[in-house]
């Protein structure tokens, strides 16, 4: 996955290749959701976080 995104060329504002982990994709993936309706209770369980 490193490959992959270091051969996009994208960059921070320092101009260092971006880094990107599976709990970034967790989070885009809950942010992305509860904006588009799912409830956060909802989106708790689907990550394992119910209570």
């Amino acid at each position: 996955m490193i490959g992959a995104i270091a051969a996009t060329g994208l960059a921070d504002a320092a101009g260092a290749p971006l880094t990107i982990s599976p709990h970034d994709f967790r989070r885009i993936f809950v942010t992305d959701a509860i904006m588009n309706g799912l409830p956060p209770h909802i989106a708790q369980v689907i990550c394992g976080l119910e209570h």
